[in-house]
């Protein structure tokens, strides 16, 4: 998972298309993926309110956030043991992803996985 989040960009792009047409045909739908992106987008919105401060505070606030983003995986197995669709796919990838995200670059990186898939996850829903 590692290498999703620092290798190219085009790597993770095929990986979300194909990993959201997996979970569509397990019949996840995207209002399920749309509450993990809402999750993450909150974290991210937090974090880029802090991305011009000096890089003490911004270093310091990534830690908290990165903290609070391990939380993201109670709300997975919570789904999961809800046994929402797809979600005995999509949670051991996230949450092998998050345990991966320890600095800014793979923290953007991680996002950019989740807006892909959600975006992917929406169109191959309606095909």
């Amino acid at each position: 998972m590692a290498n999703l989040l620092t290798g190219p960009i085009d790597v993770l792009l095929k990986d979300a298309d194909s990993f959201s047409q997996k979970l569509n045909s397990k019949g996840l739908k995207t209002t399920q993926l749309r509450k993990l992106h809402s999750h993450v987008t909150k974290l991210w919105l937090q974090y880029s309110t802090y991305r011009i401060a000096d890089e003490e505070i911004r270093k310091e606030k990534l830690k908290e956030i990165l903290e609070e983003l391990k939380f993201v995986k109670v709300f997975l197995a919570y789904q999961q043991g809800r046994d929402t669709k797809g979600y005995d796919e999509l949670n051991p990838k996230i949450s092998q992803m998050i345990d991966s995200v320890n600095d800014e670059i793979t923290f953007e990186r991680f996002k950019k996985y989740i807006d892909a898939l959600v975006a992917y996850a929406k169109y191959y829903e309606n095909k």
